[in-house]
């Protein structure tokens, strides 16, 4: 698998287009599209997350070509069968409140992106459903953390492997039926 796309550059990046994009949360969208549909191309994410109104071929080079770059590797970060999957969230050693507000926005993304694929939550497996109900919790939840409190970290590090574990079972319990020849086998788009 490729290396980890650098957050804080793509916030920085995404930060300062006029739609204020958020790569946690682009990239929880994107995980949950591919979830229900592994097929999910570059344009039907970013309609997703943005609006039908965002238009790819606007944006400036740089812009696209990370867009794109991020697209490939979350579409082969979640097909990892050694269990690699990552989220795009900061690094550990970045300020715990930060770390906080991008696993919140990966996982509102991620929710944003199983109801507009769900039309109801009763219609998916129990544990599916068990994930996007404990998700929908997380990220509801008030997140104050105290800077140097060793228990806000582990609390962290529990919470951000809870949400990266079920993102992963939530791609292989809608993906079982295709089967893993059936998912993209992460060529370029470009």
């Amino acid at each position: 698998m490729s290396e980890v796309p650098p957050f804080d550059a793509l916030n920085e990046q995404f930060s300062a287009t006029p739609m204020a994009l958020n790569p946690a949360e682009l990239h929880g969208v994107l995980c949950a599209l591919l979830s229900f549909d592994a097929d999910t191309d570059v344009e039907r994410w970013l309609a997703a997350a943005v609006g039908e109104s965002f238009a790819l071929h606007e944006l400036d080079g740089e812009l696209r070509q990370s867009l794109y770059w991020m697209f490939d590797w979350s579409r082969d970060n979640i097909v990892d069968e050694e269990f690699g999957f990552r989220l795009l969230v900061p690094e550990d050693s970045a300020d715990l409140e930060q770390r906080i507000a991008a696993l919140t926005a990966w996982g509102t993304g991620f929710l944003a992106g199983v109801g507009q694929m769900a039309g109801n939550l009763e219609q998916l497996a129990p544990e599916v459903a068990e994930y996007v109900n404990d998700l929908t919790e997380i990220v509801r939840a008030d997140h104050q953390p105290v800077e140097g409190d060793e228990e806000a970290e582990d609390q962290y590090f529990e919470l951000a492997e809870y949400v990266r574990l079920g993102a992963m079972m939530t791609f292989e319990a809608l993906n079982t039926t295709a089967g893993p020849s059936q998912v993209p086998d992460g060529d370029a788009l470009h």
